[in-house]
């Protein structure tokens, strides 16, 4: 966990449900059942976003978790608290919510066809295994047989998951097409297309700041990684593209005054440095490195900030 995470707990529950019950207690014979299943994986991530902030803020409030005052946290991991519980599905789905920053929702079904022998003077219950959570439903490929239907307490199992929540400084949205725009996005200094993404397949990428007056939570640079290797402690700005994975990794220095006030993407045909005189004195390097397109900087201004330091003064009757 980096500085300032936090852990938090949401309760998501395993549910048996019935796929079919068949009854051969009359023949003598045995009977060869053939059923077609789905393996279902459904999400959708204003739900389970919403539910997160919810939580945080119950948590928060009753002082079960410490939250720095007006700082936006966000979900940087998600499992089951209980790993022997958990299946590829489910981690699919819950790697897709904490990815997602905008409200999208997705549905995945796969269907099999499964054969099962019902014996002489019996009966055979299938039951099928999901698991659901805020904004989350999931019907696995695990399945049981009993002879009789499962009891009320059988049918159900309560499990928590866990998540790391991790404060905001800036967000990186994706959406699937360019009208999603975020509106409160970071714009190009000159107007050009502020899609991190442009020219390249995968994801529309956009950077969307979090604004904030805690000094302590600040930052003052902005550093740019671009490697080989993904990290899933950042967010990669060349999502569903080719290449590289590109991170924007915030900086908070101590002791340093000059915090970051405003943020611009400068698009350019040609390397460059931004114009002393608009005041964006600060840059990234070239975003698009290594790869073919536009020059592509994010370029800030900064200011002179201090805590100020509250003093409760009695005035004199």
């Amino acid at each position: 966990m980096a500085p300032g995470d936090i852990n938090i707990e949401i309760l998501g529950k395993f549910v048996w449900e019935l796929v079919f019950q068949y009854d051969n207690s009359g023949n003598s014979g045995t009977i060869e059942h053939t059923y077609s299943v789905e393996i279902v994986e459904s999400y959708s991530s204003s739900q389970f976003l919403k539910s997160v902030s919810e939580t945080t803020t119950k948590l928060s409030e009753s002082n079960e978790v410490s939250t720095e005052v007006g700082a936006s946290y966000g979900p940087v991991s998600a499992s089951l608290k209980y790993s022997y519980t958990n299946s590829k599905e489910i981690t699919d789905v819950l790697q897709n919510t904490t990815q997602s920053q905008i409200d999208q929702s997705q549905t995945t079904t796969t269907t099999e066809t499964r054969s099962y022998t019902v014996g002489p003077y019996s009966t055979l219950c299938l039951y099928q295994r999901s698991f659901v959570a805020p904004g989350i439903a999931v019907k696995n490929d695990t399945f049981r047989t009993s002879p009789n239907p499962l009891t009320d307490d059988q049918l159900e199992e309560d499990v928590p998951l866990e998540f790391i929540l991790r404060p905001n400084l800036y967000l990186v949205v994706y959406t699937d097409n360019l009208s999603s725009e975020p509106a409160d996005r970071v714009r190009e200094l000159y107007g050009a297309p502020e899609d991190i993404n442009k020219g390249f397949k995968g994801k529309y990428v956009w950077l969307v700041p979090v604004w904030g007056t805690d000094t302590r939570k600040a930052i003052n640079n902005v550093d740019l990684v671009i490697q080989g290797k993904a990290d899933n402690r950042y967010q990669d700005l060349a999502k569903g593209a080719k290449g590289d994975f590109r991170y924007l990794i915030p900086v908070h220095t101590a002791n340093n005054p000059q915090y970051i006030t405003d943020l611009k993407l400068l698009r350019t045909p040609h390397s460059t440095q931004p114009d002393p005189n608009s005041g964006y004195t600060g840059t990234t390097g070239d975003i698009n490195k290594g790869r073919k397109g536009d020059y592509l900087y994010l370029i800030w201004r900064t200011q002179t900030a201090y805590p100020i330091e509250v003093t409760q003064i009695a005035r004199n009757s």
